[in-house]
């Protein structure tokens, strides 16, 4: 049984089709993942101070961690703390979001837009 070129060209081209477009290579482990439970926001000056509050679970306990970081949107912000940190950051789970309020008697129209816009945070909040 002999193949012609084009059925063994078209062969090749099946099987690196299918060997490229299947799979899971941008599926990221739940281990490497950090879901914070609640978010504070705080304006100074003229940026946002966003603290996230992550629980760890250490030795059959669970731990908190707090981490912060500062910038001119609290998208930016987040994106700074999962630059920083060794595992990305996703929102998904955040139960409670914190505004300062001084922040918040100057207006969070700005800051809930932003959740809003960015689908990060569930609207189930």
């Amino acid at each position: 049984m002999k193949l012609s070129n084009k059925k063994v060209i078209y062969l090749i081209c099946s099987l690196t089709m299918v060997l490229i477009l299947s799979g899971c290579w941008d599926i990221k482990d739940i281990n490497h993942r950090l879901l914070p439970v609640s978010i504070g926001v705080k304006k100074v000056d003229d940026q946002y101070l966003v603290i996230l509050n992550i629980p760890e679970p250490i030795d059959g306990s669970m731990e908190t961690k707090i981490v912060s970081a500062k910038a001119e949107t609290v998208s930016k912000a987040v994106d700074t703390i999962s630059r920083n940190m060794e595992s990305d950051v996703y929102l998904l789970h955040v139960k409670l979001i914190f505004i300062e309020k001084e922040t918040a008697e100057d207006g969070i129209n700005d800051i809930i837009a932003g959740f809003m816009r960015s689908r990060d945070v569930s609207q189930k909040l």
